[in-house]
Order: structure tokens, then sequence, then C-alpha cells
């Protein structure tokens, strides 16, 4: 249980909330924290999320739920557009994994922590909707409240300098409030500061909810390819990604990850499903002091094509949190667009993942990959950069003639360079290049 305690102290909070204002939520909110077995957590989590699709069935529908499934009611709300869009991705999520409680056989642990996730992603939203709701049901009578005060206020004709002073005086009371709130951290003010004071993160290896083993490669180069491009930011630190692979599995909490590598945050996420157009994932931002605080947390449904476009956007929105400003160029880097067929980034990861073993075998699996990819997107420079990687670790591993294999990977080089002058592996490539084969260090480390 220790692996999503953090997540029940978030759910503990959010029971106070409820408890008084919608008990049914906060009965099964109850038993959830109380729960000290995974599948029951599991399925209290679903729990709430009935009692939620229940009421915004009568609420947004207009009519009961009666024994129609979660699924159903989530889909109709989707698209008559009765909630937020990134909310009914967190009712997907949640609907789909906690449905595993019921079925031990198929349950990994793991799972737990993107439900308790989502479901307070779900519940907090749920709150801020409850609330408006209850602002609507009251508004006719505080309008007619309204018009009695204003009636009341001509009758009594208050002096004009009287009226100024009075309203300074609100003025400057809201004014001493709102400092007040900032100064003793309440309103967000605590929270600003936290987030400046980040200059380090690091991006921890994704987790693999999709239920599918054999797409690890998938998860583990989307990994790389986010830490390339928050790589981008001049003035954060990234640890690279064989320093945060290390981490891949591991029982450390991540107060413990932070400390050992020395960075002021993580960025942790889940790759929640796996399709064959669309893949859908939880990241969140977590800062590391005297204890783990939740800075930030997106759910996203994003179509296969466009995961070039999510890793620029989701580099900004980091930046936008933690108040980094970016340069003019670093703005250029991450405004980039680009869609990329599916088996075509397919093809470019599985070669990533035959690069890591350097044996013959493997080398021409990932060269066959990346030539396949070529012909259907001959301009995407990643595919030639990886060429040149591929013949370059050919030659340095004796499996073919330095002359031959350089020859090809200045050949690759020189396609990636006039395609794209700012991608960061054919510059590495010509580093590493200069350093082992022409010796010319001044031209490697520039």
């Amino acid at each position: 249980m220790t692996t999503w305690s953090y997540e029940i102290k978030d759910l503990e909070k959010l029971y106070d909330s409820f408890k008084d204002q919608h008990p049914k939520i906060a009965r099964e909110l109850e038993k959830l924290i109380k729960a000290d077995d995974e599948n029951m957590v599991l399925v209290y989590s679903r729990r709430c999320l009935e009692v939620i699709i229940t009421d915004l069935s009568e609420r947004e529908l207009k009519r009961p739920r009666g024994t129609e499934p979660l699924k159903g009611i989530i889909d109709k709300l989707n698209r008559e557009e009765k909630v937020p869009h990134n909310i009914i991705i967190s009712m997907q999520n949640l609907n789909s994994l906690s449905t595993l409680g019921a079925h031990p056989k198929d349950f990994d642990p793991r799972q737990v922590k993107p439900v308790l996730l989502d479901l307070t992603t779900v519940l907090e939203w749920y709150l801020t909707y409850m609330e408006s709701q209850l602002t609507i049901e009251k508004e006719p009578g505080a309008l007619q409240v309204k018009r009695k005060e204003q009636v009341s206020f001509r009758k009594t004709r208050t002096k004009p300098w009287k009226r100024i002073i009075a309203v300074v005086g609100i003025l400057l009371a809201g004014a001493i409030v709102i400092v007040s709130l900032i100064v003793f951290d309440i309103i967000g003010g605590g929270k600003q500061a936290r987030a400046e004071s980040i200059g380090s993160i690091v991006v921890l290896p994704f987790s693999n909810y999709t239920g599918q083993d054999t797409l690890e490669w998938f998860v583990s180069g989307m990994h790389s390819s986010l830490i390339q491009d928050m790589g981008k930011i001049g003035s954060l630190h990234i640890p690279g990604t064989t320093t945060s692979q290390v981490f891949k599995g591991s029982d450390k909490t991540i107060k413990e990850i932070t400390s050992e590598l020395k960075v002021d945050a993580a960025l942790e996420t889940a790759v929640l499903c796996l399709g064959e157009d669309s893949i859908c994932f939880q990241t969140r931002l977590i800062k590391t002091g005297r204890e783990e605080e939740q800075l930030w947390i997106a759910d996203y449904k994003i179509a296969r094509n466009q995961i070039l476009n999510w890793y620029n956007g989701v580099t900004k929105q980091i930046a936008k949190e933690i108040n980094i400003k970016l340069t003019a160029e670093e703005e250029r880097l991450l405004s980039k667009s680009r869609t990329v067929d599916r088996e075509v980034y397919d093809a470019f990861l599985r070669s990533l993942q035959y690069l890591d073993d350097l044996s013959l075998e493997s080398l021409n699996k990932a060269r066959a990959d990346l030539n396949i990819a070529i012909e259907k997107d001959p301009d995407w420079v990643p595919l030639y950069s990886g060429l040149a990687m591929v013949w370059m670790a050919l030659a340095q591993n004796s499996l073919e003639s330095p002359s031959v294999a350089y020859q090809k990977v200045n050949e690759y080089i020189d396609k990636a360079l006039k395609l794209d002058p700012d991608n960061a592996d054919t510059h590495f490539i010509i580093a590493h290049t200069a350093w082992l084969n022409e010796w010319n260090w001044a031209k490697s480390e520039r």
C-alpha cells in the first residue's frame, strides 16, 4: 500500500469536503480510504464513479441511468459536451482500470495508482460542478435580494463622500486579506514560489498500464523522446535517459529518487491505453522537499500521429507550471509542428531498442526498420540520424570496415542536416565521429 499512500492522502482531504455535502460519495470514499486490499480499492473507486455518473445522467441527460453501463453514459456526456474533455478522459480511464478489481487474476497492483489519480481529478471537478449547480438553483432568489438592496440604497441616499470612504475601506480590507492568504500559502502564492524553485527535473521511466507487456519498447522509446524534448529548455537540468532508466521498476519513493539524483522534482507518466489510432496517458509533476507535493497533473488522449506535437506541448506546459520564461529560440524549437505515420514511428522506436543490443543481428534489424520507414516518410530527420548511429555502431564494434561505415555515417549526417540543422541526435553523431574517427577534439567539443 505504500506505493500509493500519497494518493490516499489526497482522497482523505477530499473526504472532508464530501461528507457533509455528498454523503453517498463520502460513504464509498470512507470505505476506499480504510481498505487494505488493492482489489477493494479499485471496487470502491468504481462505486464513487458510479454515484457521479448516475447523478450526471439525471442532471445533464435528463434521464435516470437505470442499468446502462457507465461507458455508455460517459460517451453520451462526451458527445453532448456536458463534461470537459479532460475529465471525460479521466472518467474513461477510471472506468476501464477499476473493473480489474473484479478480476484479480488479470490485476497488477501497480494499476492502483493511476486509478486513484484519475478518481481525485474527477472528484475535484465534481465538487466544483456541484457548487455551480447550487449557484444556479439559488439564482432567482439571489437576484431578488440584489434588487431589494438597490431600492433600499436609492431611498437612503447616502452622501457620496461616505460611499467613497466605504468602498475604499472594503477594497483595502480585501487587499489585506488577499496578501495574507498569499503569505500564509492559502491561495497559491506559496505554490508559485515553490514552482519557481525548480531548476531540475528527472523524467521517470514511463509506467506501462496498457496490459500489453510486448509494448515495453514503445513506452521506453517515448520516455527517451520526452527527455530529449525537455532538454531543449536550456535553463532546466534534465538527467539523461541512461540515468533515469536505472529506476525503472524501482521500489524507491519519488523523494528518494530525487534526493539521490539531487534534482528538485520528478515527472511521472503512466501510459494507460495504446490502440491502433490513439494513445492515452496521465502525466504529473511532483516537487520533493520535506514531503512530496503534486504541482500539476493532466490526462491526455491523442491520435498516434500527433505524438511529436505532444512532446512539445508537455514540455511547454511544464515550463509554464514552473515559471520558466522560454527564450525566443526555445519557443521556436518547441513550436515546431509535425505529424508522423504510426508505422513509421513504431519502426523508429523499434530501431532504438535494437541499437541497445549492438549485435550484428540487432543492428541489421534496426537498419531494415529505418530503411522501410524512410520509404514511407523520406523527410523525417530522426530516421537518417538513426541510420548514422547504426553505421557508427557497426564500425565501433568491428562489425564493418571503418572506411565503409563512416562514409555511410557522413552520408546520412549530410542528409539529416539539410532537412533540419537543429536535430540534436545529428550533432551528437557529428561530435562522436569527430572524436573517434577524425581525432578532431575541437570539432567534437564544438
